[in-house]
């Protein structure tokens, strides 16, 4: 971490040569130099007070010091001169290392003015090499100030993260160690350092601190277990690789600084070059860049994965460069996690079945501040280790020990510590952590999940069903593309491919047979992954397919044995104080006025647009709310207002028949809110009060038992659940407001709905005797079947005699029915498979005889404003006994584009609404598995 006063001088830096260098990259440039060459003055005096020698400005060196170019006896043009001379001299010195000389190659003053220098020069000589990650910092400060940063990828990152993934990657003295994209090689010396403490006497089993950026400095009594020739070899066994030149100047002075005599650093690029494709590496560390170019990168093909990420090709490099045994960690963007296109799935794949993953770390957002708020998480390989278990540890870190805003400030939360004893302690225990069995894993306070590599795998029922239809409609697709002599072996193989026992009339027809022939071998196939379940190959192969190997935390339950870890049932009076309202009399009302409150009342619960009342007289404060408290409702209507409600509105009132529900310090009030959503469900039922009404008093509330686990797992259930909610109320967002539009083009064609349809009134009318229905038979549709859009509702039948009178009514498949009294104008699609019967006398048959009209596009008509305009203009009568004359209906004009252009629209209409019913679905499933959490906490 930088501090404001070095990021002070480096912008003072660039504010005194902006006027000679305006190019942020020459000024980045000059700083660097700059700072290095004063680097190597200040090791010079530090060894001149030690040893009385030099090491870098001797003999011909000598007059160019850092210090004698800070001589004020030099002039202005002496100092721009010898400054230039010093940096060719360098380049020639026969003493200097060629790390040094490379570093001031084909460098040069870009500009003359000695004035300009001195200030310059002054402001660089306040900058001293105390410790080793000034000059990253610093670096890592000018590229963020330049705007290169965030461009390149280039997030530095923070020092407690190298330590922790170097403690749990845990390299040893004989590995090979490699960073692919290594920046200013801050991995290389944390590895470095590691495995000299390793070795160091009394220093064995040290651990870093992992709360801030400070790390010792290297001894030179460090590793003093190692060999001579040990340490000369570690020094050639850890390597680097950056794309930019500069970078590869900087890693390779800061190896310098930490004992490294000739640092491995190559200029080389990772992904598009490979001369070095075929070394392998025992140990990697990285945190490669995350941003991808516009247009992408061209990889060479030597990358298993065709894609053109860097996050992905950098992923590929690392565990194409791993040994058999090898061992790896290093940063990715969440997108690498769960991301569902198939480059990613295919990553997270074969890290999962083949190349040893054993550990996925989520970071918190923001810990790249100030220069990215990007959520990353942090992936570990162990080729070795992984073949050992059968079980990946998810874990999540909240907190790393600094605050996650720009200022990134030390703060007393961090879970590295604890998250490092996880990590180290499962690789030498993995059993105590098999989540098939019952034994406990110690308390680690922070969360985890161990899951087996096959749930990675699974396909939970709305995935597996709704790719199953997926296939089965590309499948029918193919059919349709078949030429006239090809239509009879694409039935064939339409049949083979989906297993289904028929073939359908239309696609429209497909989701309905998948669900009824297909749909629990599928479900239980992406469940269980059975090969032996009965499916056809193809389909299997397609449902292999839909596997996306999701890496993160949330996506996964909490195991029953962690919930239920030190439960307690205990009495809502003894964890709670519930405080009842006010019993404000309707006197007490006021209309809004400045200085008084609005009164909650049940209907404010119900409707956050309910209008208040107000009180502006004396009350005590334990009737106050405030926005966020627990309230519970202890009278009012089933499923709505009785129970739970969070209070998000201003400073307000309590009327009577409502709890404010203070929580003890052994419950979350969030957690207690799903508890309560819990019990309410169960007592309702018998509870006092009519069909719509209930109530429940203080007391018998009191006694109800809610199961108390201990705070963090209260914390990790309503992490869940909150993660479940928000996809509930995205779905909610959409089902609520989503309408099927599309556009009349005025260029049209129109002609009269009787030009298009049959029509056929219901035969009952007012002559309707109850009498003539029998138990079971034929059906009748009625008005609600039309507007609920369902014909598997139950009502009314009539025998065979009266079915074979009214043959003329009978409703079949692809049928439009429309209510045309009371609720009149809704409109649905008979559908294949519908129970024979026919409609009532409130209901207008349609059937298109005319092979200008798709039945679809006549139903989205019917369904527009275009059409519900003419319906209303059309209605007579009072009260809900409109109706509308079937004459009227046949004079309806319908627009009638060509019927390419009615099944375009059809397509994408109905692509929307399945898009519609997808998120049903999905709310759905993310309600029961909210109820699967909550019910999984009452278990004993």
């Amino acid at each position: 971490m930088l501090p404001k006063e070095t990021k002070d001088k480096i912008n003072r830096c660039r504010d005194i040569l902006v006027g000679q260098l305006p190019l942020p990259s020459d000024q980045v440039e000059l700083i660097t130099i700059a700072l290095i060459y004063k680097f190597m003055d200040d090791i010079d005096e530090k060894s001149r007070k030690l040893s009385g020698s030099t090491y870098f400005f001797r003999d011909e060196l000598k007059e160019y010091s850092w210090q004698s170019l800070m001589s004020n006896k030099l002039s202005s043009e002496e100092r721009v001169t010898k400054f230039i001379h010093a940096i060719d001299a360098i380049n020639k010195s026969q003493h200097i290392e060629e790390l040094f000389k490379n570093i001031f190659k084909n460098t040069f003053l870009k500009f003359r003015d000695g004035r300009i220098l001195k200030l310059f020069m002054d402001e660089i000589n306040t900058f001293e090499y105390s410790h080793s990650e000034e000059l990253g910092n610093a670096f890592e400060y000018l590229l963020n100030s330049m705007g290169t940063q965030g461009e390149n990828g280039q997030f530095r990152t923070p020092r407690n993260i190298i330590d922790f993934i170097v403690e749990v990657v845990d390299p040893d003295k004989n590995d090979k160690i490699l960073d692919p994209a290594c920046g200013t090689a801050g991995f290389l010396i944390s590895a470095y350092k590691h495995i000299l403490r390793k070795n160091t006497t009394g220093y064995e089993d040290y651990r870093v601190v992992l709360n801030n950026y400070d790390t010792e400095g290297i001894d030179i009594h460090w590793g003093d277990k190692l060999l001579q020739l040990e340490k000369d070899n570690l020094s050639k066994q850890i390597m680097g690789y950056d794309i930019t030149p500069l970078m590869v100047r900087l890693s390779q002075v800061n190896m310098y600084l930490h004992h490294f005599p000739n640092p491995l650093v190559h200029e080389y690029d990772t992904l598009s070059n490979k001369n070095r494709w075929n070394e392998k590496f025992d140990c990697i560390l990285a945190n490669p860049p995350f941003m991808t170019p516009k247009g992408g990168i061209l990889p060479h093909p030597e990358f298993r994965i065709r894609a053109n990420k860097a996050e992905i090709l950098f992923s590929d490099y690392i565990l194409e460069h791993l040994s058999p045994n090898g061992k790896a960690g290093w940063i990715v963007p969440e997108g690498i996690i769960f991301q569902g296109s198939n480059d990613y799935i295919e990553l997270r794949k074969w890290l999962i079945e083949e190349m040893g993953l054993w550990a996925v770390v989520s970071l918190p957002a923001q810990i790249f501040q100030p220069y990215s708020g990007v959520k990353t998480s942090i992936l570990l390989v162990d080729r070795a280790f992984a073949r050992t278990v059968d079980n990946i540890l998810l874990l999540k870190i909240e907190n790393d020990g600094r605050s996650l805003n720009t200022n990134r400030n030390p703060i007393k939360e961090n879970d590295l510590p604890a998250a490092l004893n996880l990590l180290t302690t499962y690789k030498k225990e993995p059993a105590a952590f098999n989540p098939s069995n019952n034994v406990a894993s110690p308390d680690f306070n922070v969360q985890y999940k161990v899951l087996h590599r096959k749930e990675f795998a699974k396909l939970d029922s709305y995935k597996a069903l709704t790719a199953a239809v997926a296939f089965c409609k590309k499948e029918y697709k193919a059919y349709l593309k078949a030429s006239e002599r090809q239509k009879a072996a694409a039935q064939l193989k339409f049949l083979q491919a989906t297993g289904l026992p028929r073939f359908p009339n239309s696609d429209i027809e497909i989701k309905s047979f998948v669900e009824k022939h297909l749909k629990e071998a599928v479900i239980n196939y992406g469940a269980q992954l059975d090969v032996a379940i009965s499916l056809p190959a193809e389909l299997k192969k397609h449902l292999d397919y839909q596997k996306e190997y999701n890496l993160n935390f949330d996506n996964y339950s909490i195991p029953t044995e962690s919930l239920s870890h030190s439960r307690e049932f205990k009495c809502i009076g003894d964890i709670c104080n519930l405080v009842n309202g006010k019993a404000f009399k309707p006197t007490d009302w006021e209309e809004e006025i400045s200085s008084g409150f609005p009164i909650i009342r049940i209907q404010n619960l119900n409707n956050p647009a309910a209008s208040f009342n107000y009180f502006s007289g004396v009350i005590e404060k334990k009737y106050f709310v405030e926005n966020g408290d627990l309230l519970f409702s202890w009278s009012g209507s089933r499923g709505t207002s009785f129970g739970p409600h969070f209070w998000r509105g201003q400073k307000a009132v309590l009327n009577q028949h409502i709890f404010r529900v203070e929580c003890s310090d052994v419950i979350r009030k969030d957690y207690f809110y799903w508890a309560l959503k819990k019990i309410v469900t169960e007592v309702e039922d018998n509870l006092h009060g009519g069909v719509g009404l209930v109530h429940i008093t203080k007391g018998d509330l009191e006694k109800i038992k809610v199961p108390v686990p201990p705070l963090e797992i209260q914390l990790k259930i309503v992490s869940e659940i909150e993660q479940y909610q928000k996809v509930i109320d995205g779905c909610n967002l959409i089902i609520q407001n989503y309408k099927p539009t599309f556009k009349i083009n005025p260029s049209w064609a129109e002609t009269r709905m009787d030009d298009l349809c049959q029509f056929v009134r219901g035969p009952f009318g007012g002559s309707l005797k109850k009498e003539i229905f029998v138990e079971k038979g034929f059906k009748v549709y009625e008005q609600k079947h039309a507007i609920k859009n369902d014909f598997s509702i139950g009502g009314y039948f009539i025998d065979e005699n009266k079915y074979k009178e009214m043959s003329r009514f009978k409703l079949e498949p692809n049928d439009i029915i429309m209510s045309c009294s009371g609720t009149f104008g809704k409109v649905a699609i008979a559908p294949e498979g519908i129970e024979p019967g026919i409609i009532n006398q409130a209901l207008l048959k349609l059937r298109p005889n005319n092979s200008l009209i798709n039945t679809h596009f006549l139903k989205m008509i019917m369904d527009s404003y275009f059409f519900q305009n003419q319906l209303n203009q059309g209605a007579i009568g009072v009260a809900i006994q409109n109706v509308v004359s079937v004459d009227e209906i046949k004079s309806f004009i319908i627009p009638l584009p060509s019927l390419a252009e009615q099944e375009q629209i059809v397509i994408q209409i109905q692509s929307d609404m399945q898009a519609v019913e997808n998120c049903k679905a999905l709310k759905t499933q993310m309600e029961a598995k909210i109820q699967e959490v909550i019910a999984s906490v009452w278990q004993s």
